[in-house]
């Protein structure tokens, strides 16, 4: 914590505080980060598998993690960077789970197709993913992090263990491909 910027180190003690009266089981302190942090965490999410019905279970496994991890917070980052760490793991995981079970061969076709009500947000949000999916996962994870998450490119260096300057060139690139795509879009209405 010694590189902290002015008020950056009272946000980490204040941070450590509540990680600990957390860790203790203090429910109003953990209702207290789940308001705090669940709409970045839903956010972050959404960006990078989408807003289908694993939406709510992935958000639900991120705080599982996150409460049974809370006692292991150091305050070496902010509470919310380290909780957007946990959520991008675990979509990481999610997609290597997902991976594994195609590559054995077992069909998903017997699953019956979810569908989604036609409201204005759920057309702009298909629009969102259909852009988005122009991009490979390390530049929607930045993309995300950055621009839906709304996080500082720092933060997502220490979400991603990543240098600023990798991902900085990563977003441009992401940044390029998202405008171009959208330039398309915008031709074909």
């Amino acid at each position: 914590m010694s590189g902290a910027a002015p008020g950056e180190s009272e946000r980490r003690k204040a941070d450590l505080a509540q990680a600990r009266r957390c860790a203790a089981g203090d429910p109003l302190a953990q209702r207290a980060l789940y308001d705090a942090h669940i709409d970045r965490v839903e956010r972050l999410v959404g960006g990078m598998i989408g807003g289908g019905a694993d939406l709510a279970d992935v958000v639900q496994d991120v705080f599982f993690r996150v409460f049974r991890s809370i006692g292991r917070f150091r305050g070496d980052s902010e509470l919310g960077t380290w909780i957007s760490r946990i959520t991008v793991n675990e979509v990481r995981r999610r997609r290597r789970g997902l991976f594994r079970f195609l590559r054995f061969g077992r069909a998903l076709a017997s699953e019956p197709a979810r569908t989604s009500s036609l409201d204005t947000s759920g057309v702009a949000l298909r629009d969102a993913e259909r852009i988005l999916s122009v991009l490979s996962q390390e530049e929607r994870e930045i993309f995300v992090l950055v621009h839906r998450a709304d996080l500082s490119l720092r933060e997502a260096a220490q979400i991603l263990d990543r240098p600023v300057s990798t991902l900085h060139a990563r977003l441009a690139r992401a940044s390029d491909k998202v405008s171009a795509e959208i330039a398309k879009e915008g031709a074909r209405v």
